[in-house]
């Protein structure tokens, strides 16, 4: 990260000075993403904020929903849930309105997990069941395993342990196709669902 880091703000001086205001932006969220990674979530915050003010100001609309979900992410590990799901609720309605299945698909799964926070198990479970269509809509193997542990999740937490298990089922043998960290916690969901 310490390489992304310093590339990432070298190009932004120079995106700066160049006036690129969607490459400033660009980096910015970059150096976020970079710092959330790192659990340096209060700089996660800042680079993130910045940039959407630039987005917002500059009315870059593909991106303001994309930082408004990374700025969802920052508020979920730092605690502060209502926020977060204000800006997933947020970029929910941004991507239905461009029709980004993909962040349609991101979003729904980060709105399952934060109705989950909210022990709101059955809009968990009606956001965890339309990341599963999404993500069969798109076909792709990574978001197949990580929208069926989230609807596994839901299903247990809603006490039907049979439909948790088939879910988390589905999703080891996506796991098992994909190089996506998961598979330890899934395997250790549906071995706490027997």
């Amino acid at each position: 990260h310490a390489v992304s880091n310093k590339l990432n703000s070298e190009a932004l001086v120079i995106r700066a000075s160049l006036g690129d205001s969607l490459g400033v932006v660009s980096s910015l969220s970059k150096l976020g993403n970079s710092h959330y990674e790192l659990g340096l979530y209060k700089e996660a915050l800042q680079f993130n904020l910045r940039a959407m003010k630039i987005a917002e100001d500059s009315n870059q609309i593909g991106l303001i929903y994309k930082i408004n979900n990374n700025l969802g992410n920052i508020y979920d590990k730092t605690l502060d849930i209502d926020a977060a799901k204000k800006c997933y609720e947020r970029t929910m309605e941004m991507a239905v309105e461009f029709k980004d299945t993909t962040a349609m698909l991101i979003v729904s799964g980060n709105l399952s997990n934060t109705y989950m926070d909210f022990k709101n198990y059955a809009k968990a479970l009606e956001y965890a069941n339309f990341s599963v269509e999404l993500a069969n809509k798109i076909n792709d193997v990574n978001y197949l395993a990580q929208a069926y542990q989230t609807q596994g999740a839901a299903y247990r937490a809603l006490g039907n342990h049979r439909l948790g298990i088939n879910s988390y089922l589905k999703s080891l043998l996506y796991y098992q196709q994909t190089r996506v960290d998961g598979y330890s916690s899934v395997a250790v969901n549906l071995s706490n669902a027997y």
